[in-house]
């Protein structure tokens, strides 16, 4: 990662921690190309779009670059940090084929160990990652201890405030509130906390192209922390 400019951002009540890092990788371009040379047939029942498996040898430079800054970020004391998974991934779901839960802001897993690496390999305009606050529960991070109760209190307010509109969500909604915004600039990484109540930012008239040189192609790689 030489050559970029890294802070660590505290957002919202809970302070949870985002890694932000600027020029992230010395030579993005070939991430592209690599990009452009994969198959993109891996599907998730909750990513609107499609996937490819991320190079073996990109995963283990992003697990070390973040690793040398979890410590400070984290408060990491010893432990291991490992590659869980990671995919080159590219939007292509329209708002009308999103399931009702595409539409809210989603988290990865209650473990706080899971940490969510995000690197946007696509130019502004493709819409960044937003950060969100659940109003009714006032949650920033679904652990595994709040998990039921958020389940539940999520039902009664589909109940109340009826089903989300059929759209990606921006900004602040009747049920979320957005504490942290990121917009998408090519060779911008992103490290977060996977329990962290997150989504991505698409803009309205979206440029849904599975073409990584023209689709919203990012990097998204999964660690795991275990102290």
């Amino acid at each position: 990662m030489s050559g970029h400019t890294l802070q660590i951002d505290r957002i919202g009540f809970e302070e949870q921690p985002v890694i932000h890092v600027d020029n992230a990788f010395p030579d993005p371009e070939q991430l592209v190309e690599m990009a452009t040379t994969s198959t993109f047939d891996l599907e998730s029942a909750y990513y609107p779009g499609v996937r490819a498996p991320a190079p073996k040898g990109y995963l283990e430079s992003v697990r070390d670059a973040i690793a040398s800054v979890g410590p400070e970020a984290f408060g990491w004391q010893g432990g291991k940090l490992s590659v869980h998974e990671g995919y080159f991934s590219i939007v292509t779901k329209s708002p009308e084929e999103l399931m009702p839960i595409q539409c809210i802001p989603h988290y990865d897993g209650t473990d706080t160990g899971i940490i969510a690496v995000l690197h946007y390999l696509c130019p502004p305009g493709h819409g960044g990652t937003a950060f969100y606050r659940h109003r009714t529960t006032g949650f920033e991070t679904i652990t595994e201890g709040r998990q039921s109760s958020y389940k539940a209190s999520l039902e009664a307010d589909a109940r109340r405030e009826g089903m989300p509109q059929h759209d990606y969500i921006r900004g602040s909604s009747a049920m979320f509130e957005q504490t942290a915004a990121y917009e998408a600039r090519f060779n911008r990484l992103l490290a977060y906390r996977g329990c962290s109540l997150h989504s991505g930012m698409i803009p309205e008239n979206p440029v849904l192209s599975d073409n990584p040189r023209e689709g919203r192609l990012t990097l998204n790689t999964f660690l795991f922390y275990e102290g």
